[in-house]
């Protein structure tokens, strides 16, 4: 028996994803972030066929906003497909911005989420983006983009 058997569902996950929570948290180079999430969680099939379907409420208007203010105001952000690992914090999946592939990760516990776009192919740019939403009043909503302020309503 494996150590994810044996400790229920998310037992073999649970180190690497404390280690990505303070990741997202304090790394400076998000392109390691992103390189630690696909390549101890992202790439283990088990991780995936355990993860399931989820909703969040805010995530996708706060993706449509983080992807208008970084690539403008015209950005569509479609096929977003969130998934969730029973009880954990983590919020992960993808998306479409303009055409070009996206990954999110998203903290609820520390309400932190990192953005991944796949810019070219044919180079493997990427683009990285650390945000942060905070209610403000009643619906409306700010998230923290670097040292920007965007409103959401």
């Amino acid at each position: 028996m494996d150590q994810e058997d044996a400790g229920g569902p998310t037992a073999g996950y649970a180190g690497k994803i404390t280690i990505l929570k303070e990741m997202m948290a304090t790394e400076k180079d998000l392109h390691c972030v992103a390189t630690y999430f696909f390549d101890q969680l992202g790439a283990d099939h088990r991780f995936i066929a355990r993860s399931k379907p989820t909703k969040h409420k805010r995530l996708k208007a706060i993706l449509q906003a983080v992807s208008a203010n970084a690539f403008g105001k015209d950005c569509a952000v479609t096929h977003v497909r969130l998934m969730k690992i029973g009880s954990e914090a983590l919020i992960h999946g993808n998306c479409s911005i303009n055409g070009k592939a996206g990954t999110v990760m998203f903290f609820e516990d520390i309400n932190i989420g990192l953005l991944i776009i796949l810019m070219s192919l044919q180079t493997h740019e990427t683009s990285c983006i650390r945000f942060t939403p905070t209610v403000i009043e009643g619906d409306k909503m700010a998230f923290f983009m670097g040292s920007e302020t965007i409103s959401i309503h």
